[in-house]
């Protein structure tokens, strides 16, 4: 009886070089190809199930293939072919999951949308859709910024100094896509304005209990 597969099951004289072995593979992965390895009996091929050849004949034990991913779940699978023609069973499958959609860009709110703050401390409202984790800034190049597990909310210092400040924020999936920058701006005014108050006019005396105040106070709101 000649050689040949039936069932999964093999008869002939020659038995069939061993499946290969299939390396673990990163999963999620952002990449549209991956590099496939493992090992191999020697002086065997790898093929795909379809027959393609994906490594020739050689009498090394290691192999590697190149193979492209599509969107969502991808099984691998290959066999191992001896120079005979004699063609093993599938390795195990190995699937990878590519994931190639980056997070949403953040929204920022820096002390719930607030104009003015009198102090450096203050807190960030941070949404971003499938964020893993995130890099917050005051400078727009993020330098010195480290990648720290994603919040929602951060407690936050800004720079010293009155005046205008920008806090940003990107974020980064399991799989290494990141987003874009959000930002939120806030004024930060830590000097109390400087206010002077005279009494009618500036006269040194009064006989009446009510009195008409002038108040100048440089920048404040209120008083």
């Amino acid at each position: 009886m000649g050689e040949a597969w039936f069932d999964g099951l093999y008869f002939g004289t020659q038995p069939p070089p061993n499946p290969p072995v299939v390396d673990a593979l990163p999963s999620p992965t952002n990449q549209t190809t991956i590099t496939v390895t493992g090992t191999k009996d020697a002086n065997t091929s790898i093929l795909k199930p379809n027959g393609e050849v994906l490594v020739a004949v050689n009498s090394s034990t290691s192999w590697s293939a190149s193979w492209p991913l599509v969107e969502g779940n991808n099984t691998i699978q290959v066999r191992s072919a001896d120079q005979a023609g004699h063609v093993s069973g599938l390795s195990n499958a190995q699937v990878v999951v590519r994931d190639t959609q980056a997070p949403t860009t953040p929204s920022v709110s820096i002390n719930s949308g607030a104009t003015y703050t009198t102090s450096r401390n203050v807190t960030l409202s941070i949404s971003s859709s499938g964020a893993d984790s995130m890099m917050v800034s005051n400078s727009s190049d993020f330098s010195g910024a480290s990648w720290e597990s994603y919040s929602a909310s951060k407690s936050w210092t800004l720079t010293s100094g009155d005046g205008t400040k920008t806090v940003y924020v990107k974020t980064k999936d399991a799989a290494g896509n990141v987003s874009g920058v959000g930002s939120d701006t806030i004024i930060l005014d830590t000097t109390p304005p400087p206010a002077s108050v005279t009494i009618n006019g500036g006269a040194t005396y009064t006989t009446s209990t009510s009195v008409n105040l002038s108040i100048s106070g440089g920048d404040a709101s209120q008083m």
